[in-house]
């Protein structure tokens, strides 16, 4: 068998990470949203910045044999104008017969 990690123990929930103790119900929800925001950041990461440029093509509804409807729309992302690097992205839209 392996060793077994030894982790930090987790930070006082009472505490703000200025350090401040919490006392009130106020400082308890401003405390519970910085938690939130810390978890949030650890486990989805931050958003990147919005894309410089940003480029749709919009394409034509096809029919399809059960009568729903289909089109593909393509997009494209820069994240620096004019750099010459792009991040596509193709979305597959259907709509359900009789709509």
């Amino acid at each position: 068998m392996g060793e077994v990690t030894i982790h930090a123990p987790l930070p006082d929930p009472f505490r703000f990470d200025d350090g401040r103790s919490v006392h009130t119900v106020a400082g308890w929800d401003a405390r519970r949203e910085e938690i939130a925001t810390r978890l949030l950041a650890v486990q989805y990461g931050t958003m990147p910045p919005a894309p410089e440029e940003t480029r749709v093509e919009t394409g034509s509804w096809e029919a399809l044999p059960d009568g729903r409807r289909r089109r593909v729309d393509r997009l494209q992302f820069a994240p620096v104008r004019g750099a010459g690097r792009t991040v596509p992205l193709e979305l597959t839209l259907t709509c359900p017969s009789g709509v």
